[in-house]
């Protein structure tokens, strides 16, 4: 299935007429934005991103809106500094309802530049939450390792290193960011269509797909490198959402939104054999 981002503040209606708002308003509105996302062959939409302090009575509604133009739900959030437990009361007015609408939920969960803490919020989330809600899948992001946010090479934040940080669960694994990825291999002077380690593709359950406009991530999708990494992923047995992380408004000045993200989606399709 093909899921599609879109941030928390898109679809809370607060960025008409800014970039926040683009992509709503190229197809006039929530409601036209998401029947035509579902007509050109999206599935599900990736909430982006939902934390502790999103107000519970918004991201219910958003969700509900998901539900209503017949489409499913995941998210993507982080970690934060709060117990699995905390995490799991603060939470569980959301996998009430996604769960009693879908079997199976991925919460993409953005990482932190302290190891340390990272791996210990990591384990205690896993045992607090997962065995309480079996039809959830955490899946920890691989980051760019320089950038303007993190100007120092973090390693832990390579897909390569991801395995060894996961706790040893079946509903616990990786979520491949393609963009992030490519980011990376292009900065340490690799072929981009260079590929991760088996042991990494066998851990992903969720993907951000996007590609680079130079160094900057987030742009439309091509099929160089994609299908290869597509193909990476079919060969290593992946069954989860093939899901489109591109932001309209990294591409806006150059490229018309809905054709951007049409277009986008056009080329996963193909890249997946629709």
């Amino acid at each position: 299935m093909i899921g599609l981002t879109i941030k928390y503040k898109t679809l809370a209606g607060e960025g008409a007429g800014t970039p926040e708002g683009l992509l709503l308003d190229s197809y006039g509105g929530l409601e036209a934005t998401l029947s035509a996302l579902r007509e050109q062959g999206v599935g599900s939409i990736e909430i982006s991103a939902v934390y502790s302090r999103s107000p519970m009575p918004v991201t219910l509604e958003m969700i509900r809106r998901i539900y209503d133009a017949g489409l499913r739900v995941s998210l993507h959030g982080g970690l934060e500094d709060m117990t699995g437990e905390e995490y799991l009361r603060l939470f569980a007015p959301v996998f009430e309802l996604v769960f009693s609408r879908q079997p199976s939920l991925s919460v993409t969960l953005h990482g932190l530049t302290d190891r340390a803490a990272q791996d210990r919020l990591t384990s205690d989330w896993a045992k607090a939450v997962l065995p309480v809600w079996p039809g959830l899948t955490f899946a920890l992001e691989n980051q760019r390792v320089r950038n303007e946010t993190f100007p120092h090479e973090k390693d832990h934040f390579r897909i390569d290193a991801l395995p060894a940080q996961l706790p040893k669960l079946s509903n616990m694994g990786i979520c491949w960011d393609m963009g992030h990825y490519a980011y990376n291999v292009v900065q340490a002077g690799l072929p981009v269509e260079t590929l991760p380690s088996a042991e990494a593709l066998s851990l992903v359950r969720h993907t951000h797909i996007h590609c680079l406009k130079g160094l900057d991530t987030h742009h439309p999708i091509l099929p160089h490198p994609i299908s290869e990494y597509v193909g990476a992923l079919k060969n290593a047995g992946y069954k989860g959402l093939y899901n489109i992380e591109v932001k309209p408004d990294k591409y806006h000045t150059y490229l018309d939104v809905r054709e951007g993200m049409e277009d986008s989606i056009r080329v996963l399709r193909e890249v997946l054999g629709e």
